[in-house]
């Protein structure tokens, strides 16, 4: 009879197989899985092999989708969803093939030798973890120390302390990049992902992503094709760690639509959501409730940090002008910058200055006048006020 072996917190999917063949004295995982399949179907049926994350989740004590969740790296590497409907669909996406729960995104098998330690202090054993397989993790966030990498096939088939010197640490230089700031928002966002289990709809993402990037598409002047998302993304984070996690940004053949087409819709890559929250967000924080919060119910910070409120006037400074020279029409201000009318709407409202373009032509003439010859907190006080036109025409 086979011994259930239930998975520890964290545990990865493929590991707690390798664990769960092992302790049932089965030479390898795939002898496991033709031996549970078996026995879930029967002998005389000859019915193709059942999906693998069903046979170990059944042994492993728990229910399918809960096995997904909580071992897998679908939460992350699978995030974006066509629709809400898909939020916490995860067996869906892990019958497409028969081994996509075991989804592995980074070449070998990662363990923390900290953790490690502990495991076989305090349990008698260890396991591997899911969260040290993301890609573009380097170190262990429990313990902030180096990762190590075992690159064997079939490394999951034994417990992570059994290979001792054959898991080769880190590069030094990929951990010394972890007190990089972007890096440091990347790793704490793709917790995040892991943590909350949760699948997000692509539009409710472009949402969240989309303005920040229109938002930073400056100083004026730039060549629009530097506000892609790629090339933020590209400017923010450190070569070496992008040439190790993600080299298809980098070099003269670039693939940036495997980025851009994040703010199209078409991305469902957990890496990619990572790196552009981390590259467009000053912090974790703000990015993750972001992400999570459905678009109707965002509200802007009230109490926007300094940086944001410098920022904001430091784009504002370098519209008004345009927006001054443009009798405040967004038509026209789009023309002068080369950018299409959405965009500079977006832009203009961002800074708070509304688009004249239905006002008759004296009350135009009025506003200008009024943000020619006002001072910047005059201007500032307006807009704080809530950019109301009206007054300036009134008065």
């Amino acid at each position: 009879m086979l011994r259930t072996v239930a998975p520890q917190q964290g545990e990865y999917i493929r590991g707690h197989a390798g664990r769960l063949g092992l302790w049932n004295g089965f030479l390898s995982v795939e002898e496991l899985l033709t031996v549970l399949d078996r026995k879930t179907r029967g002998d005389g049926d000859v019915r193709a092999p059942g999906h693998t994350y069903r046979l170990t989740a059944r042994f492993g004590g728990l229910d399918s989708a809960t096995y997904l969740k909580e071992h897998s790296l679908l939460p992350f590497c699978r995030i974006g969803a066509r629709s809400d409907d898909e939020m916490f669909d995860f067996e869906r996406l892990a019958n497409l093939k028969s081994q996509t729960a075991w989804m592995q995104p980074k070449r070998g098998a990662y363990l923390c030798p900290t953790c490690v330690a502990k495991d076989e202090r305090m349990l008698g054993f260890s396991y591997w973890r899911a969260f040290h397989q993301l890609p573009g993790i380097d170190t262990c966030p429990k313990h902030a120390t180096a990762l190590a990498v075992v690159y064997v096939d079939g490394a999951f088939d034994r417990l992570p302390g059994s290979w001792g010197t054959a898991a080769e640490p880190v590069d030094d230089e990929l951990v010394a990049l972890r007190a990089m700031p972007v890096v440091a928002r990347y790793a704490e966002i793709a917790y995040a992902f892991m943590a909350k289990g949760q699948r997000v709809s692509r539009i409710a993402a472009i949402q969240c992503i989309r303005p920040k990037v229109e938002a930073m598409s400056f100083p004026i002047g730039t060549h629009i094709e530097r506000s892609k998302l790629a090339h933020r993304i590209r400017d923010a984070f450190p070569e070496a760690w992008l040439e190790a996690h993600y080299p298809r940004l980098l070099g003269d053949c670039a693939n940036v639509q495997s980025v851009n087409g994040l703010c199209g819709g078409s991305i469902v890559s957990g890496m990619v959501y990572a790196m552009a929250l981390a590259a467009t967000f000053s912090t974790s924080e703000e990015a993750v409730h972001c992400f999570y919060t459905a678009p109707s119910q965002r509200r802007k910070m009230p109490h926007a940090s300094m940086c944001d409120s410098v920022e904001t006037s430091k784009r504002r400074d370098d519209l008004l002008p345009h927006y001054i020279a443009s009798e405040g029409m967004a038509s026209y201000v789009a023309a002068k910058l080369g950018v299409g009318e959405p965009t500079a709407l977006r832009w203009l409202k961002g800074v708070g200055l509304p688009s004249l373009g239905r006002l008759a032509r004296p009350g135009r003439c009025r506003v200008i006048a009024f943000l020619s010859r006002a001072s910047k907190d005059e201007i500032d006080h307006w807009i704080a006020a809530g950019s109301n036109v009206h007054a300036i025409i009134g008065g």
